[in-house]
């Protein structure tokens, strides 16, 4: 019976340690949840451009919403998120930004091989949500990928 109680007050007092402890839960920064999908959407929208130029959407916005509305995985992905296009003729830069708009987080352009984490806000240099100038979409540099 001795042991029993002890057993019993060993229990309780270990699940109130850790009930009682905060936890702290780390979320991941959307640019290390969005790589990959931005990247897979920056490949669609380039495939679309080049491909597909007979029914073309005529603005980014209704372009970037075809591309979407034919992967559902992708619009899950930057369901509530803000993202624009600068598409050239056959190159796409795609922007993704802070839920709010006001931070730039990744910026993918469609001839250079890695996803351009532009994140900074995380480390107190936010970098507002605009393009690089430097990925112009109608003049990329002639090595593409």
């Amino acid at each position: 019976m001795r042991h029993q109680r002890q057993a019993v007050t060993a229990l309780l007092a270990a699940t109130l340690l850790l009930t009682a402890c905060q936890r702290r839960v780390t979320t991941p920064r959307p640019s290390q949840t969005l790589a990959s999908p931005v990247r897979d959407l920056t490949r669609a929208l380039r495939a679309e451009i080049r491909y597909n130029t007979a029914s073309l959407p005529p603005t980014d916005d209704a372009l970037l919403q075809s591309v979407l509305a034919r992967k559902p995985a992708l619009a899950r992905a930057f369901h509530g998120i803000p993202v624009t296009l600068n598409r050239g003729t056959t190159e796409v830069v795609v922007l993704v930004c802070t839920p709010d708009g006001k931070n730039a987080t990744l910026e993918d352009a469609s001839w250079t091989p890695m996803v351009i984490d532009r994140n900074w806000y995380t480390v107190g240099q936010p970098h507002p949500c605009t393009f690089d100038p430097k990925l112009d979409p109608n003049n990329p540099p002639t090595n593409p990928k």
